[in-house]
């Protein structure tokens, strides 16, 4: 069975380590099983160059099927397809919704992507590859009083100057049609904030970008 890939439609401040960030991939985990709305949710840990902290990506979300079961779309491919592009992956969901691989047929996933994208072999003792590009901002808090969390929106850009212009390029118009919802000074200094989240960007439901 072939992979089902659907065609493409279009639909910084406070701390150093926010904005545009060069990072490298040192894992890959399949959390999909934790959630009953999410057929994908993979969890790219990343490692953000000179800071200490690593960073969650997450692709998560459900598909879109018809009467008989199969594939038919769902916003989440968009998302898969353009990072699995980045890093040259050649792998993705066929109709019945499971992970292939085009050359090589069925796969698990995380074994795959750990075994050729992850920087896992010498990390932490040496640096990865920070061969990548992420956004990493405060999100808006969505009530008073809670507090600002980073995020990373969930999409990498090639570690080039080309790289670097493109994803800043999306992340200003994401902000400017309120995609993208960034924390103010003032949520930040009256909120506080954290180094970790476990809260899955309001990305999972957009389709642009």
């Amino acid at each position: 069975m072939s992979i089902f890939r659907p065609q493409s439609t279009q639909s910084s401040g406070g701390s150093k380590f926010l904005g545009v960030q060069p990072v490298g991939i040192i894992g890959f985990e399949d959390e999909s099983d934790k959630w009953d709305w999410a057929d994908i949710y993979l969890t790219l840990t990343l490692k953000i160059e000179g800071s200490e902290y690593e960073r969650a990506l997450k692709i998560a979300g459900s598909l879109e099927h018809d009467n008989d079961g199969n594939v038919t779309g769902g916003s989440v491919l968009n998302r898969l397809y353009k990072l699995f592009d980045v890093i040259d992956c050649h792998a993705g969901i066929n109709l019945k919704g499971e992970w292939e691989h085009a050359d090589d047929g069925p796969i698990d996933i995380v074994d795959h992507l750990n075994e050729n994208f992850a920087n896992t072999d010498n990390f932490p003792d040496d640096e990865p590859k920070y061969d990548y590009l992420a956004y990493l901002y405060k999100k808006q808090p969505k009530r008073t009083g809670s507090k600002a969390y980073t995020e990373v929106w969930p999409k990498l850009a090639l570690n080039t100057s080309a790289g670097r212009q493109s994803l800043t390029s999306d992340m200003n118009f994401l902000k400017r049609k309120g995609y993208l919802k960034e924390a103010t000074e003032d949520d930040v200094s009256s909120n506080g904030t954290v180094e970790r989240t476990t809260e899955v960007s309001e990305a999972a439901g957009i389709e642009a970008l």
